[in-house]
C-alpha cells in the first residue's frame, strides 16, 4: 500500500517537498496576522534552487509584479532588495533542516490594482508556472482574475512621421516693361507736312556746308 503523508503546513505543500512547485491561497482579515483579505504564495525550495535565489537569515525580498495587456492573466515575481515584500522561511530553526524549507509571502488583495479577489478564503493549492532565468511567472488562478476595468500600463504610442509636403514658391512676376519703351527698327515715324519741310531745310542746310 502507498501512504502519503497528510500536509502539515498551512500554506498546502510540504516543508521538506523534493517538487519544484509554487502555490497560492487566499485568508480572511483576522486582526492579528492578516489586518486584511490577503493572497499568500509560497515558492518550494527546489523551485528557489532553479532560480537561483538565495536566503539571508532565512528571509528573501521579493517583488510581485502584475501582469497586463500581453501579459494578462500573469504574475512575476522577481527578487528586489530595495523595495520588495519580506519573503520568509518559518517552520525549525535547525539549520540543516532549513535548507529544505521553502519560503512563503502574503499580500494583502488591495495592493493589486489591475487583478481582483473572487473568493475568499480560497485554500492554497498548486498553480502553474514558469521559471525565466531569475523570474518566477505565476498564471493567476481562476479566483484572482485579470480587471478589464482596470487602467493598463499605456504603451508608448509609436510616433507617426508626418508626410512632407513640398511647398513650391509661386512663380515671380516678368518684370513689366515702361509703355515708352519702343523699339525704334519697329516703330513706323509719321510727320507732317510742316514737320517734312522743317526736316528738309535742315537736311538742306547741312549739305551747303
Amino acid at each position: 500500500m502507498a501512504f502519503v503523508k497528510v500536509n502539515k503546513s498551512r500554506m498546502g505543500i510540504a516543508q521538506q517537498s523534493v517538487t519544484p512547485c509554487v502555490t497560492m491561497g487566499t485568508y480572511l482579515a483576522d486582526g492579528k496576522v492578516h489586518k486584511a483579505k490577503s493572497i499568500a504564495f509560497r515558492i518550494s525550495r527546489p523551485l528557489m534552487d532553479q532560480l537561483g535565489w538565495e536566503l539571508k537569515d532565512g528571509k528573501l525580498s521579493l517583488a510581485v509584479q502584475e501582469g497586463t495587456d500581453s501579459d494578462e492573466g500573469y504574475l512575476a515575481l522577481v527578487v528586489d532588495t530595495v523595495n520588495g515584500y519580506i519573503a520568509s522561511q518559518g517552520g525549525s530553526n535547525d539549520a540543516e533542516d532549513r535548507t529544505r524549507h521553502g519560503v512563503s509571502i502574503s499580500i494583502t488583495s488591495e495592493r493589486f490594482k489591475h487583478y481582483v479577489l473572487n473568493e475568499c478564503p480560497v485554500s492554497s493549492m498548486i498553480v502553474n508556472h514558469i521559471v525565466d532565468g531569475d523570474t518566477l511567472v505565476v498564471e493567476a488562478p481562476d479566483w484572482f482574475r485579470y480587471n478589464p476595468t482596470s487602467v493598463s500600463v499605456k504603451k508608448e504610442q509609436p510616433k507617426v512621421e508626418q508626410p512632407k509636403i513640398e511647398v513650391k514658391e509661386p512663380p515671380r512676376p516678368l518684370p513689366r516693361q515702361s509703355t515708352n519703351a519702343v523699339d525704334k527698327e519697329e516703330v513706323d515715324v509719321y510727320l507732317n507736312r510742316r514737320e517734312r519741310r522743317a526736316v528738309a531745310q535742315h537736311v538742306t542746310k547741312l549739305l551747303r556746308k
